[in-house]
């Protein structure tokens, strides 16, 4: 029965018209050429976002984190070539000749939107990944991240942290505390620069996890809560893409070891945009 509602969810997301039918309703010739280039990037990115919602385990997609990250960064293109087009279509037809084509291709955005998130919360839904290390294939213990927050300096337990925290020399808990504080500011800062602009306010809500390894960096795991939006959770990737290449943290130590650790983080963002 499972198998079937997702079957049933995959097979309903397609268009209220057709690629040929949209085109011929166009008023204006010259917008057809231009709009027929939209629809085939269009045709690109919806077939890579349907292929990734598929189950490849049973009933789950069952994925590295190294391939998660893939799967973003292809995404990344994906989208940044459709939004091309779709800029370029904005500039083309903002005469009043072309109103009438101008509502029928913004249900069509609207529509694609749509899709795309359907596709990406149906994978969310079904994603389980495996953590692999590039540089150091013996990394391959990670210790959960509840049961770091159980573990104490009694256990021999010392939580990542920055240079920052470090400096203020507070107590465990203020540190773990100023920690999440610090990698919180600095991906909302950073997420700022790759939000879409909206006319209203803009509130975002999310989990991801990662890895902080024995390195001291950041590596992306996945989202455990998706904004709802793939768009606002690809701001959240590429803003934690950001820091990650940026800064190196004080890895966890585990009884006087280095050790790779998950770590959750909660998002939650309110902007008024201007």
């Amino acid at each position: 029965m499972k198998n079937f509602i997702f079957l049933l969810m995959l097979t309903t997301f397609g268009f209220s018209q057709t690629n040929e039918s949209l085109i011929d309703k166009l008023k204006n010739e010259d917008l057809k050429t231009i709009f027929q280039s939209y629809l085939n990037q269009e045709k690109i990115t919806i077939e890579f976002f349907n292929s990734n919602a598929k189950a490849n385990n049973a009933e789950n997609i069952v994925v590295t984190n190294q391939e998660n990250i893939a799967y973003y960064e292809e995404a990344i293109s994906k989208f940044q070539l459709l939004e091309k087009h779709k800029e370029y279509i904005y500039t083309s037809i903002r005469d009043k000749k072309y109103d009438k084509d101008r509502k029928l291709i913004y249900d069509r955005f609207v529509e694609t939107k749509s899709r795309i998130d359907a596709y990406y919360s149906s994978r969310l839904a079904i994603l389980k990944t495996n953590y692999t290390n590039l540089t150091d294939t013996t990394d391959n213990n990670i210790l959960p991240s509840k049961i770091c927050m159980q573990l104490v300096p009694d256990n021999d337990f010392i939580s990542p942290t920055h240079e920052t925290c470090k400096n203020l020399e507070v107590t465990t808990g203020a540190d773990k505390s100023c920690f999440a504080n610090y990698l919180r500011s600095k991906i909302v800062k950073l997420v700022q620069l790759y939000l879409p602009g909206v006319e209203d306010t803009l509130s975002i809500s999310s989990l991801f996890q990662f890895v902080i390894n024995k390195e001291g960096k950041l590596v992306f795991d996945k989202f455990l809560k998706s904004s709802g939006s793939f768009e606002l959770d690809l701001a959240i990737y590429k803003g934690f893409r950001r820091l990650a290449i940026s800064t190196v943290f004080t890895p966890a130590k585990h009884k006087d070891k280095i050790v790779s650790v998950y770590y959750q983080l909660p998002i939650k963002m309110v902007f008024n945009q201007e």
